[in-house]
């Protein structure tokens, strides 16, 4: 068994978390991230790695499992695949510059509304299909004109939405709360987190 855990910085996970949150309307204020991951504990809870980490010790042998780094995705994304391939055993590859450069684009809260919108209308669809309109609904100019609704629903509110940055006094207010279990993780990994 080789097993592989890719680690982040649990404040970055957290703010991560945090954003997606408030692109899916469940958090409301987009700058309260501090608030939130004080009232909610799960936000930096499930960054706490160094007790995963070491449950994962006590069953198998430390050389059977690899830890890697979400910085290193990022920023030597050849070298972090490099790594894995070297801890599996399998033969090096060259990434493709798009596999480089490509990054993955959240949804925005308008896209929820807008999947939202589709959802209803297809539940309708279906119930006006099960019901004493259904030759209507069956028919080639409804269901063209159904299609022809649906994409131009499709294509509103794919604006990019700003998401804040997090900032350094976020970061100093939650730092605290997550340093003991660093300090456990960096004894565990043997780097200096």
């Amino acid at each position: 068994i080789m097993l592989i855990a890719s680690l982040r910085d649990p404040i970055e996970r957290a703010y991560s978390a945090f954003q997606m949150q408030v692109r899916k309307g469940a958090e409301s204020a987009p700058d309260g991230f501090v608030e939130a991951a004080n009232r909610n504990r799960r936000y930096l809870d499930d960054g706490r790695y160094a007790g995963h980490i070491q449950r994962f010790y006590d069953l198998f042998p430390t050389d059977r499992l690899l830890l890697v780094w979400y910085d290193d995705l990022r920023h030597k994304p050849q070298g972090f695949y490099n790594t894995i391939c070297d801890f599996l055993g399998i033969a090096r590859i060259d990434l493709a510059q798009t596999t480089l450069h490509h990054s993955l684009k959240g949804t925005t809260q308008g896209d929820q509304y807008v999947r939202r919108l589709l959802r209803s209308l297809r539940w309708t669809y279906d119930k006006l299909n099960n019901s004493l309109l259904s030759p209507v609904v069956r028919s080639r100019s409804f269901k063209t004109t159904a299609y022809w609704v649906r994409d131009r629903i499709r294509k509103w509110d794919r604006r990019p939405q700003l998401i804040p940055t997090l900032t350094r006094d976020q970061r100093a207010a939650l730092l605290p709360m997550v340093q003991e279990d660093n300090c456990r993780l960096e004894r565990l990994a043997g780097r200096d987190l």
